[in-house]
């Protein structure tokens, strides 16, 4: 069975055919699957992925944060978006208090997770996100939960301050949505 990482739809509690467990199931392999929290068919779970997966998400977040990927084909490996986050307040309410809740030293999961969160926060141009940009933007980009999967920061200082400028240039209308 084919699969470009452990975090794909295939072993995801959000796959319709696992009822909120994870891991790989045979008897479901090849049944039609449906991501229950973006409510999208997946035509390929083993090479479909997003942030609410539990190797990214343990606190079992169930509204969508970020894009949903698939496999872009090709060597070396790389994903491409499959379907954008969909944009409800309720999404962005999340968003805000996940990108409040983001520390220097992340845990072993949350550095995918939280690459995901401002990325999507960039996306949106969620305006009440830059005081918690800057503050991301200013961690120190080598801190790491430490051990061999350790993550750092670097990528996810790096897109704080992206996304930063990109929500500062653009024009808001309410709530921080772009016109």
């Amino acid at each position: 069975m084919p699969n470009g990482g452990p975090d794909c739809c295939g072993t995801c509690w959000f796959n319709s055919t696992h009822e909120g467990e994870v891991g790989i199931f045979p008897d479901t392999v090849y049944q039609s699957v449906r991501c229950t929290v973006r409510n999208l068919a997946i035509e390929n779970a083993f090479w479909t992925y997003c942030a609410n997966h539990p190797n990214h998400n343990p606190e079992h977040i169930e509204l969508p944060i970020g894009p949903a990927y698939k496999d872009a084909g090709g060597f070396p490996y790389r994903r491409e978006i499959l379907a954008p986050s969909p944009d409800s307040e309720e999404i962005r309410q999340m968003l805000l208090r996940c990108v409040t809740a983001m520390k220097e030293i992340p845990s072993l999961t949350s550095t995918y997770f939280d690459e995901a969160v401002v990325f999507q926060i960039g996306e949106f141009r969620e305006l009440r996100a830059a005081e918690e940009l800057r503050r991301i933007a200013s961690f120190n980009p080598f801190s790491s939960s430490g051990g061999l999967f350790g993550g750092d920061r670097v990528k996810t200082v790096g897109l704080a301050i992206r996304r930063r400028r990109g929500i500062r240039r653009s024009p808001q209308g309410d709530n921080g949505r772009a016109q």
